[in-house]
């Protein structure tokens, strides 16, 4: 799932996520609950022309099982729905803001049960096989990377499914 709802030319992408067949998502998001799974797809239902999705071609209950042992591991080891990887963020940006932040030593730290989204898609993508880590650029952060460089790596190996809801 790719929202294309973005304010610049230049991004592709400015949140990604994964849609199952039961209209649930997995994503990681700003708001209160950091990490979750949604049943919630009312804003698709509105606006299907600001999504983007792709059908990766895998194993539905596998991303699924892998959703579940995330965030399972988020709820036993964050508190109050604060797994959203803020700091991931930071150090992500490019130019002189993304220089400024990653000068702080606790910006560089990574909390390994927070994400971002598509830090955490990245991650599932590359624990299923769909993603070699090669393909990832940062070897100290390795699942860091933006939702429109992470739309440029899958969508030559996926295909475009066009976004509709029969709810």
């Amino acid at each position: 799932l790719i929202n294309n709802n973005w304010f610049t030319k230049e991004a592709a992408s400015t949140h990604v996520g994964f849609i199952f067949s039961d209209g649930s998502i997995f994503h990681a998001s700003n708001d209160i609950n950091g990490v979750e799974i949604k049943t919630d797809f009312t804003d698709i239902l509105k606006n299907p022309h600001q999504y983007l999705v792709l059908n990766i071609g895998h194993d539905e209950e596998e991303v699924k099982k892998i959703a579940k042992y995330i965030l399972d591991e988020v709820k036993l080891n964050i508190k109050d729905g604060k797994a959203y990887d803020y700091k991931g963020i930071l150090r992500l940006l490019p130019g002189p803001f993304g220089w400024f932040f990653r000068q702080f030593s606790f910006i560089m730290k990574k909390d390994k049960y927070k994400w971002f989204c598509s830090e955490l898609v990245a991650s599932v993508l590359n624990k299923i096989g769909f993603l070699d880590i090669e393909e990832l650029t940062d070897e100290e952060y390795p699942y860091e990377i933006s939702p429109t460089d992470l739309y440029n790596l899958i969508k030559g190996k996926s295909v475009i499914v066009k976004s509709y809801c029969t709810k």
